[in-house]
């Protein structure tokens, strides 16, 4: 679901905000694609599913970018750290989700 933006006068044109389903189809031939909040919800697996879905349409040079929380090392308490309050009471749970550590997001590229 996409809230409702105002598209700034300058960027009319350049900015697209879509919503939809991106295990079904992704835009095309976009310059950046921007995933805010998403990866987390899903398990190691849906999150390829996902990246798959926009690299097989992705223009040459494009980015994604992502915006998530990681996990700290170490124990100390974080926001991105959750395990003992209420956010895995989520939707996120149930689809295996989680945030990742550092070493895990390192992992996941190339």
């Amino acid at each position: 679901m996409v809230a409702s933006v105002a598209v700034p006068p300058e960027l009319a044109g350049r900015l697209s905000i879509q919503g939809g389903d991106f295990f079904a189809a992704v835009p095309a031939g976009a310059a950046a694609y921007l995933l805010r909040h998403i990866l987390h919800d899903w398990g190691d697996e849906a999150c390829l599913r996902i990246l798959g879905q926009i690299r097989a349409v992705m223009a040459a040079g494009a980015r994604v970018l992502l915006v998530e929380q990681v996990i700290p090392p170490g124990n100390a308490p974080s926001p991105a750290s959750c395990s003992t309050s209420t956010c895995w009471r989520t939707p996120r749970a149930a689809a295996n989700g989680r945030p990742r550590s550092p070493p895990a997001c390192s992992a996941k590229q190339g």
